[in-house]
């Protein structure tokens, strides 16, 4: 079994599949627990972590799951990005 590695401090450091599983599933469901709307800063930080552990999978999923451009943020990411 894959168990994490502890870095510094004992902080467990994510492989790069993490940021692409809060990315999707903040897309999908873009609400808190209270049903209010996640911040669109807090989804575009997400993004571009995942962004910057894997430019050419990022930019793949994002073009495959156009629900992805609905945010002006994103699809900026994205233009810039991915057309380099």
């Amino acid at each position: 079994m894959n168990r994490p590695k502890a870095g510094r401090r004992g902080i467990f450091r994510l492989n790069e599949n993490a940021p692409f599983i809060l990315a999707k599933t903040l897309t999908a469901f873009p609400y808190t627990e209270y049903a209010e709307r996640i911040e669109e800063p807090q989804l575009l930080a997400t993004h571009k972590k995942a962004l910057d552990l894997n430019k050419e999978k990022w930019c793949n999923w994002t073009n495959l799951e156009f629900q992805n451009l609905r945010m002006e943020s994103i699809k900026n990411l994205y233009c810039k990005k991915c057309n380099e």
